[in-house]
């Protein structure tokens, strides 16, 4: 994505501390185990429709994870019986009749309930099998939330340079002090705040290591004068063996928050998503970038003093296509006549509802209402990329939608349409008033 036309975030970081995070060091073996190359597969175990990046019907040969349905729970641990590879099970809904669950020992568990009480139960008895549970109180969760369990991706900053870029004899600019933070902090915030479970960040210097420890696992790197390369083979090396994937970052950023990082794991985590994603800036990929695991191998083949940039051009140069792969999807100009679309009924009182939109998984909506009198039509600038506009006209005439191919409304009438195009709203009667819907994603 393109994320000029976005803006920079709000300056200031809310620190968010993981627990007994350790410091590593390259010369030992205190090390991750690191299964490189492989695909993570989400194995569905009941016909459900929540479309995520590897999701598969038939059982994988490799690693993977499972979902199930409450009424399925009795074939999942079966399968978890069966499959020592398989990782974790997410379940959603649990059943009524409980399960002996010594499948789930030193697995991952997602529980997904709505009711709280036969929630905190099965998750006391799936403690005391030895899982590894966590638990929604929602049955029925959206796929971006299903898929970030599911796909855990590590957070890995880069903060082993010399900091000298400025000018020398000029303090390392990863300590600099911006908005009462060390700059390299916001890198690990933006991490956390942007969903990484967990964070890594690769250093060569004592005082980069002392605003670092306690925010996130610190990896030292002795060959730091070889170049970036050696970091980012080093931070790999040492990522937990349950990463999907890595979101790299620099450590010199602070105006990339946890809202880039959020949108860039979205798109990757997407059915159709990309192993790699980038961000775009001026029209040039840079930092942070999420990376697939199974292209790890080929930035660990990265040598010398080449950077994250080469990086990025070498993934580009072996066919992994960058272009535009976070813009959200162009979304169609729909309109929904009055009288038209899918209506309910209630069953006791003269009252209908009809469904015109329904809102997608992570986004956020505003509303407004407006009135308008002929004349001179509003035209609005483009919003941020993604965003679309819901429209119902209450009373009178208007003419709405993309500034080049506006559509007339009248009375109940329902229209989507791009917002992050320039758009007009042209009152065709006096008092035309309307309710718009911002949705941004």
């Amino acid at each position: 994505m393109d994320l000029d036309g976005v803006g920079t975030q709000e300056p200031g970081v809310r620190e968010r501390v993981p627990e007994s995070l350790p410091r590593l060091d390259v010369s030992s073996d205190d090390r991750h185990s690191t299964t490189l190359e492989r695909l993570v597969n989400v194995l569905f175990l009941s016909p459900m429709e929540l479309p995520m990046r590897g999701r598969v019907y038939r059982e994988p040969d490799g690693p993977h994870v499972a979902v199930a349905a409450g009424p399925d729970l009795g074939a999942a641990l079966g399968h978890l019986a069966a499959r020592p590879d398989c990782g974790g099970l997410a379940l959603l809904g649990v059943p009524e009749k409980q399960s002996e669950l010594g499948p789930l020992a030193g697995r991952r568990l997602l529980v997904c309930e709505s009711d709280g009480p036969r929630m905190r139960d099965f998750v006391a008895a799936a403690w005391k099998a030895g899982a590894e549970a966590e638990w929604l109180n929602n049955s029925r969760p959206s796929a971006d939330r299903l898929s970030a369990w599911a796909l855990p991706v590590a957070g890995l900053v880069l903060a082993a340079g010399a900091g000298t870029r400025m000018s020398d004899g000029e303090p390392n600019k990863l300590l600099l002090d911006y908005e009462g933070v060390p700059l390299v902090r916001y890198a690990v915030s933006a991490a956390a705040e942007g969903g990484c479970q967990g964070i890594w960040a690769v250093y060569s210097r004592p005082d980069v290591l002392a605003v670092l420890e306690g925010h996130a696992t610190c990896i030292h790197n002795p060959e730091a004068a070889s170049g970036q390369a050696s970091s980012l083979r080093i931070g790999i090396e040492n990522l937990p063996a349950q990463a999907a994937g890595v979101v790299i970052l620099l450590g010199d950023q602070p105006l990339v928050g946890g809202r880039t990082v959020e949108m860039l794991l979205r798109a990757w985590r997407q059915e159709d998503g990309k192993p790699a994603v980038a961000a775009s800036y001026g029209g040039e990929w840079r930092p942070p970038v999420v990376v697939d695991r199974s292209l790890w191998p080929q930035l660990l083949a990265l040598t010398g003093r080449d950077d994250l940039t080469s990086a990025i051009a070498d993934v580009l140069a072996l066919g992994v296509p960058f272009s535009r792969l976070v813009d959200p999807p162009r979304p169609d100009v729909r309109v929904i006549r009055a009288g038209e679309g899918p209506v309910t009924y209630a069953e006791r009182a003269s009252y209908s509802a009809t469904l015109l939109a329904s809102c997608p998984p992570n986004a956020r909506r505003d509303i407004y209402r407006i009135q308008a009198q002929p004349g001179e039509p509003r035209v609005s600038e483009p919003h941020m990329p993604g965003t679309v506009e819901h429209l119902v006209l209450s009373t009178g005439r208007a003419l709405a939608g993309p500034a080049g191919e506006p559509v007339e409304l009248g009375p109940g009438d329902y229209m989507a349409y791009p917002g992050d195009v320039p758009h007009i709203f042209d009152g065709l009667q006096p008092d035309t008033a309307a309710v718009i819907v911002l949705e941004h994603v």
